[in-house]
């Protein structure tokens, strides 16, 4: 006689799995629990691999990783998703890349990329790896931490690419002749160094129309008439904008309002605005900056400051409440306001508390309609 075993259904499963996802441990355990159980388990526990590698001994973890995806046994292939923390320390790194190119060509699931350059690139010697390695990547996030050369040229090389994310800390060098863009590119996020040459770049071959995210570091006064063109262009087709208002005095920055004009995108679903500026601007013009916004589409502003600055205290509050209302921004769904936290805020008797209800004081309309929301960052 053949005893059935209970088994749950399949959905149920999927729901137990990925409600894990964060927990390596329960994952490695679920595992074991029955042959249908494993591959959802592997597909969360070996969705990101970092493969970082220190440039001496060379035979690293980047090495080893390819090693495995060689080995007939090897059950990764279907369930990589992301590469993090692959870095280019110097010249002995471009054998090693070759060797390992097609291995990771062969992770058909692979959309991002997490790339740190420490050194300056050949292309003649890295655009192979490059292109053989990451044929289908959609996601790419580049740390410069020295300036390579054609960043355009490179960023080229992923013609699937949907969202870029340049963290640098210097000027890239232009590129000539100015290629074209991949065609679904649509996401960016962009530090000071690379703002002005990427959205240039964008603009010069007509691409801004198709950007609908965009993400900005604090603008400087060189990249002034390159981004508010570039704001001017990308018009209403921008869905999602975030913006840093944080200045540091000591640095040629552009206040926000004389950059960003909200009417101009009045498709726009999400905002974000990150102030904690310690500059005289800040209290002059967040609230007039957000009453620009003419978009009856948005859905989520969030705003992250610092209300331990007795200049945000002084903010006419009463004005936002106002035009934040159902008949303007009828989808409105969220107004978040995260709050810079100097305290232990698990302390009933912590004066951080004070600035959340501070904030529900000083908007009592958001606060009844219930789309107010408070946090710390």
């Amino acid at each position: 006689m053949t005893i059935q075993q209970p088994r749950f259904p399949q959905e149920l499963v999927d729901e137990i799995l990925d409600y894990c996802a964060g927990d390596r441990p329960s994952l490695k355990t679920c595992s074991l629990v029955s042959r249908e159980w494993v591959s959802r388990c592997r597909s969360h526990l070996f969705k990101k691999c970092s493969l970082n590698h220190h440039p001496s001994p060379f035979k690293s973890r980047l090495i080893h990783f390819c090693d495995l995806l060689r080995s007939p046994y090897c059950t990764l292939l279907p369930h990589v998703c992301g590469i993090y923390h692959l870095i280019h320390f110097d010249r002995q790194d471009y054998d090693c890349f070759d060797e390992i190119a097609a291995d990771l060509g062969r992770l058909t699931k692979l959309r991002e990329l997490r790339m740190t350059f420490m050194t300056s690139y050949h292309p003649a010697k890295l655009d192979f790896f490059l292109h053989t390695a990451f044929p289908k990547i959609t996601r790419l996030h580049l740390d410069l931490c020295a300036m390579p050369g054609p960043l355009v040229n490179m960023i080229c090389l992923f013609p699937a690419l949907q969202e870029l994310e340049i963290g640098t800390s210097g000027d890239i060098p232009p590129a000539h002749p100015i290629p074209k863009p991949p065609p679904e590119l649509r996401s960016l996020t962009l530090s000071e160094g690379s703002m002005g040459q990427i959205l240039a770049w964008l603009d010069a071959v007509g691409h801004l129309p198709n950007v609908r995210s965009l993400t900005l570091s604090p603008v400087r006064r060189s990249d002034m008439l390159v981004v508010t063109t570039a704001l001017q262009h990308l018009g209403d087709a921008l869905h999602h904008l975030s913006i840093n208002t944080a200045y540091d005095v000591a640095e040629d920055y552009v206040n926000a309002i004389d950059i960003f004009d909200l009417s101009l995108h009045r498709n726009l679903e999400t905002l974000h605005i990150h102030s904690d500026s310690l500059c005289y601007s800040g209290e002059k013009e967040m609230i007039p900056l957000i009453t620009k916004l003419v978009a009856p589409t948005l859905e989520r502003l969030s705003v992250a400051l610092d209300l331990g600055l007795s200049m945000y205290q002084r903010l006419d509050w009463a004005a936002l409440d106002t035009f934040l209302s159902p008949d303007q921004f009828p989808r409105l769904r969220a107004v978040t306001f995260q709050c810079s936290q100097h305290f232990d805020h698990d302390n009933p008797n912590d004066v951080d508390f004070h600035k959340h209800k501070f904030l529900g004081d000083a908007l009592p309309l958001l606060t009844a309609s219930g789309v107010l929301q408070t946090r710390w960052w």
